[in-house]
């Protein structure tokens, strides 16, 4: 039996790639291209902790992630038609955008299934109905 050959042309066409585009060009920055990387996180974590049995435990945590899917795509869609480019607004100017899509926010919560948070979360969620009054 023949061994099997090794091939580099990947390497090659990589290392052309990288020469082209920069150093950046095989890996992603999720932070630019997903509003919601801390909310998934958080929600994998649950269920890592709950060690994949039960996933009732950590509806909170995906409710979390649900909502802030939910803002970030109505945002998307609301910049898109204004003619706003980019239309997932660059990470550092998330936090203004929330406060300017306020009225985006309090719908989606309002909307949303009234969850507790877990004291096991430790993590404070960013798109979860939280009561004043509690």
């Amino acid at each position: 039996m023949a061994a099997p050959m090794a091939s580099s042309s990947t390497h090659d066409e990589k290392t052309d790639l990288e020469q082209k585009r920069g150093p950046s060009a095989f890996t992603a920055d999720h932070s630019v291209n997903s509003a919601c990387l801390v909310e998934s996180k958080i929600s994998l974590d649950c269920i890592a902790r709950h060690n994949y049995a039960d996933n009732n435990k950590c509806e909170p945590e995906f409710q979390n992630y649900r909502n802030c899917k939910k803002f970030w795509n109505k945002v998307q869609w609301r910049r898109f038609w204004k003619g706003q480019r980019p239309t997932l607004p660059l990470p550092e100017d998330r936090e203004q955008v929330k406060k300017d899509n306020a009225d985006i926010l309090e719908k989606i919560i309002g909307q949303s299934p009234k969850i507790e948070l877990g004291p096991e979360t430790g993590k404070p969620f960013t798109f979860i109905y939280k009561d004043p009054d509690r």
